[in-house]
């Protein structure tokens, strides 16, 4: 994929598109917001709850049409990053199986948060991250196929 970066001057753009016809040539995307935002405003606006083992903070109608997912494991409690990085493949991992059980008709943003200081094993994590898809599908109206 080939790129054209924005420039004052349109018409170079065109003359380099004439001469290159054999090269297809995409516009970047133009993002209305970025993914800071898109952040922040989980952060201020998501709904919060929680699971034995998981809290997770959720917004319905994020714009984007997609399920979008983050984990966070605090560096409070696991000072090894090898330890954090386990936390986060597990609970990935637990997402990945499960997430086509969650329902929803518009786009929602999820953040995972692990909240304690012991190391729950996969299958803990695994049924934690199942008991918060069915939490998601009851309070958006979904129902799991």
């Amino acid at each position: 994929t080939s790129y054209i970066y924005c420039t004052p001057f349109l018409d170079e753009i065109e003359r380099i598109r004439n001469a290159c016809g054999r090269f297809r040539f995409h516009e970047p995307r133009n993002y209305e917001t970025s993914k800071i935002e898109d952040f922040n405003r989980l952060l201020a606006e998501g709904k919060h709850g929680s699971v034995p083992g998981l809290r997770y903070l959720c917004l319905n109608g994020s714009g984007d049409p997609k399920v979008r997912m983050m984990v966070s494991v605090p560096k409070k409690f696991f000072k090894r990053a090898v330890k954090r990085n386990l936390l986060k493949r597990r609970i990935r991992e637990s997402w990945r199986r499960q997430k086509h059980d969650l329902v929803v008709k518009e786009g929602l943003d999820i953040l995972f948060m692990y909240p304690s200081k012991e190391i729950l094993s996969y299958e803990e994590l695994y049924t934690a991250v199942g008991e918060i898809i069915s939490k998601l599908n009851r309070r958006y109206g979904g129902e799991a196929e």
